[in-house]
């Protein structure tokens, strides 16, 4: 050290302050570097994630997931003009309406609830379900429903959701007669576990109608017509295809015929519909398109 000083011609003093100093530091980095956490799952299992942000078509409002590791997150509903904001508890993809009247999206059932379930080996189809929240921009008004399958709404006008839920289970209110007669259908009730019941609404004005036994269903682009297909398991296997007026409230039945379809499709005016049809009763079945105006 001594040869070092001399020949940096250093003074004693300033090099002696200068090792004190570096000492120092060293001795403060180990301090802070022993005051940090360490980083495991204690930690990172409560970092956030912001997921699937949208805009309304008129940009007043703004929504996003914010999603810890693990454990229930929340749906953020955001006003742009006034910065005031809602927290939707475990909410998950937000949909806002094309007139920016309403947020729709799906309820996550809580995370314990589901953790525990899959812990005691419950079977999937068995695990609490999804609900569907409708926020009614501007009003302060929320609209739940449970058991959710799937969610639609038009994509350039109108205020109609289309609600797919699961057929109400009424397992609980059987009698042994009943549970009997059950399992000796299960064969035949086996072909529509896809249907569910169909939920119209209108959250702006208010107005609903329902539909049971539905297995596909669109909206035309322009909101003024819902196509769909119902299944009817009686005598003989039967399918309609039935158009909703979201204007007159009305529906009226374009198709009834034994058998089976898979899929539709509405123009953007809501005035034309093709879809797949089969007669066939074997297992593999071939399928026609049918058109009606």
């Amino acid at each position: 050290m001594i040869f070092i000083l001399q020949t940096m011609t250093m003074p004693r003093f300033k090099t002696f302050s200068t090792i004190i100093l570096l000492l120092s530091g060293v001795a403060t980095l180990t301090l802070t570097a022993q005051d940090k956490k360490l980083i495991d799952h204690s930690v990172y299992d409560g970092w956030n994630d912001i997921k699937n942000p949208v805009i309304s078509n008129n940009g007043q409002y703004v929504s996003f997931e914010v999603n810890p590791q693990k454990g229930d997150g929340n749906l953020i509903l955001l006003h742009t003009e006034t910065n005031d904001y809602d927290t939707l508890s475990r909410g998950v993809k937000p949909v806002f309406g094309p007139n920016s009247n309403f947020l729709v999206y799906s309820i996550k059932p809580q995370f314990d609830t589901v953790r525990k379930a899959k812990l005691k080996k419950v079977k999937k189809d068995k695990l609490p379900k999804d609900s569907v929240g409708i926020v009614v921009l501007g009003k302060d008004r929320l609209i739940k429903y449970p058991k959710l399958k799937s969610i639609a709404v038009s994509e350039k006008s109108g205020d109609w959701i289309a609600l797919l839920l699961e057929k109400p289970d009424p397992a609980e209110a059987e009698n042994d007669s009943t549970k009997k007669e059950k399992k000796q259908k299960k064969a035949k009730s086996k072909k529509d576990k896809e249907a569910g019941l169909l939920v119209l609404i209108n959250p702006v004005s208010g107005d609903s109608v329902s539909f049971e036994g539905v297995t596909k269903y669109t909206f035309s682009k322009n909101g003024n017509t819902c196509a769909f297909i119902s299944v009817k398991n009686d005598s003989i296997d039967s399918v309609l295809v039935i158009l909703f007026d979201a204007k007159s409230l009305e529906s009226k039945i374009v198709f009834n015929h034994a058998g089976y379809a898979e899929n539709i499709s509405v123009d953007e005016q809501g005035k034309q519909i093709a879809f797949t049809y089969s007669s066939d009763t074997a297992k593999v079945k071939s399928f026609g398109l049918y058109y009606q105006a």
